[in-house]
């Protein structure tokens, strides 16, 4: 599925989670499981209890168009210590941070970027990269996370 199809549902689902307060903010597609995952956010936080509300929320989410009832499989998740960064107010709010990046297309001969998240601004990022500083267009991203450091 294109990231523009995946945008679509976000914004759909985003409908049925404002009245409760969450924010859908990515969604992923697994063809192979028929696996649609969203990942959403509170500002009180995410346990199960809240991805099980959410998911309720989305029971009538198979009205997007392309997605059939039933032809897939919803999962409801929390954003994690490894957010998910899709819109630039994220990528804002990570400054400093260790992110890895997903490029749809290579960039000087790279689609995976991993390094410090430096500054954000006029719809690209600058990621440091041992040593190398990278200017990546948010179109040209598919996919963008923290990396949490797990030796900490």
């Amino acid at each position: 599925m294109r990231r523009e199809e995946l945008n679509k549902i976000m914004d759909v689902a985003q409908g049925y989670l404002d009245p409760e307060g969450f924010e859908c903010i990515e969604a992923e597609w697994n063809e192979h499981d028929q696996l649609l995952r969203l990942y959403v956010d509170n500002p009180s936080g995410v346990d199960m209890e809240a991805c099980v509300k959410a998911n309720s929320l989305l029971k009538d989410v198979s009205c997007i168009e392309g997605m059939e009832a039933g032809g897939y499989n919803l999962e409801v998740s929390s954003p994690g210590v490894e957010r998910p960064l899709r819109r630039p107010i994220y990528f804002e709010e990570s400054i400093g941070k260790e992110v890895s990046v997903h490029l749809a297309q290579a960039l000087n001969g790279k689609r995976k970027l991993q390094g410090t998240l430096t500054r954000v601004h006029d719809e690209e990022l600058l990621l440091e990269c041992e040593q190398e500083e990278y200017s990546i267009p948010l179109s040209l991203i598919h996919k963008a996370n923290i990396v949490f450091n797990w030796d900490s």
